[in-house]
């Protein structure tokens, strides 16, 4: 089972400990302690990092998370294959936001007609 850790880019303390794990679930933390979304360049600057920097030769994922919903299916996938082009192995659907109605039908897709 991979070990993933939650990292706060661009912290230095952080991103040494993400360096030991499996992959990384990426958060932005400014150096006065508040929180910022992530964004597609942050992913490439952190996947750098990872490859300058990571020791181990075992597959690294790099874990973000948003939200999609009520994006057309061209939108989803322009918003994905960003986010992959970057760097990311995994994408988490972030519901936070949504009513339960719409939790209960992205639920009932599976992730690839979520994409259609």
């Amino acid at each position: 089972i991979p070990l993933w850790v939650v990292g706060h880019w661009p912290r230095q303390a952080s991103m040494q400990r993400v360096l030991k794990a499996d992959g990384v679930f990426v958060e932005k933390i400014s150096q006065e302690g508040q929180a910022s979304p992530v964004t597609t360049a942050d992913i490439r600057a952190l996947t750098i990092f990872v490859n300058e920097n990571r020791r181990t030769t075992t597959p690294f994922d790099i874990v973000v998370t948003g939200s999609t919903l009520g994006l057309s299916v061209e939108q989803k996938q322009e918003q994905l294959q960003a986010w992959e082009q970057a760097g990311a192995t995994w994408w988490i659907e972030g519901l936070w936001e949504a009513s339960p109605e719409q939790v209960s039908r992205r639920i009932e897709q599976s992730p690839i007609d979520s994409l259609r």
